[in-house]
């Protein structure tokens, strides 16, 4: 199992990870006005990102890079406030690997949540 993790570079220090991403160079969502009190989490975020291209080949990176960590990795992926560019890339990696039979939990340290992705009974 490998953990993803997003976190807000705003927040504190970067934690300790075998891989550290930035979407800081996506669109931010934060900037609209309807989508500032949502989350990455949250589809209309989701589908306002998956509009620009970087997102995906942002994505497509992260998922193919950690495919290829050792298990009890971390992969971390920063915004600037941790709620919605990172929480979304964090999302569909997740969701990705998992589909391709990769163990992932999810973290996303500003949101305060986690979840299991891929892991069997």
């Amino acid at each position: 199992m490998i953990t993803l993790l997003s976190y807000g570079l705003s927040k504190g220090p970067s934690p300790t990870a075998t891989l550290l991403y930035s979407a800081a160079g996506l669109p931010n969502p934060h900037t609209r006005p309807e989508l500032r009190p949502l989350t990455g989490q949250d589809t209309r975020v989701q589908e306002w990102l998956e509009a620009y291209p970087a997102f995906d080949k942002l994505v497509a990176r992260v998922v193919a890079e950690a495919a290829k960590v050792p298990a009890g990795s971390t992969v971390a992926v920063g915004c600037w406030g941790g709620r919605h560019r990172s929480v979304a890339v964090v999302e569909e990696a997740a969701w990705r690997l998992g589909a391709a039979g990769v163990e992932v939990r999810v973290k996303h340290r500003e949101l305060t949540k986690e979840k299991g992705i891929g892991i069997g009974p």
